[in-house]
């Protein structure tokens, strides 16, 4: 039942989690916004010489992220 009700969500992967500091806990947004931004540099190519290593490809075809919350969450 649960694969044909999430058919276009892909099976596997990693998953992660934001953990915030007791006295930081008002400030999800800004932790969740810091956290993407740290993914997008892991997969976007540098832009400024010297700024970040070129990307090492060991696929070579294009990879499929999928950002949605996990079961019961």
């Amino acid at each position: 039942t649960q694969q044909r009700e999430n058919k276009d969500i892909p099976e596997g992967g990693s998953k992660g989690v934001i953990l915030l500091d007791p006295k930081q806990q008002d400030k999800a947004q800004e932790a969740f916004e810091k956290y993407i931004d740290s993914i997008l540099d892991l997969l976007l190519p540098a832009v400024s010489p010297g700024i970040k290593n070129k990307l090492l490809d060991l696929y070579g075809k294009e990879e499929m992220l999928f950002m949605g919350p996990d079961e019961n969450t």
